[in-house]
């Protein structure tokens, strides 16, 4: 990231309605796998 640059914040915009985390083990899996694994749970 550079210095300086600005983010938007979601969570403060209520804009976030759940937050999950990939097992470390998913971290370098394909999107549609990691997809996969947020849509079972």
């Amino acid at each position: 990231m550079k210095l300086g640059t600005q983010y938007p914040d979601f969570k403060k915009a209520g804009l976030i309605i759940k937050s999950d985390e990939l097992p470390e083990e998913m971290w370098f899996a394909s999107d549609k796998q990691q997809f996969k694994w947020l849509d079972a749970r």
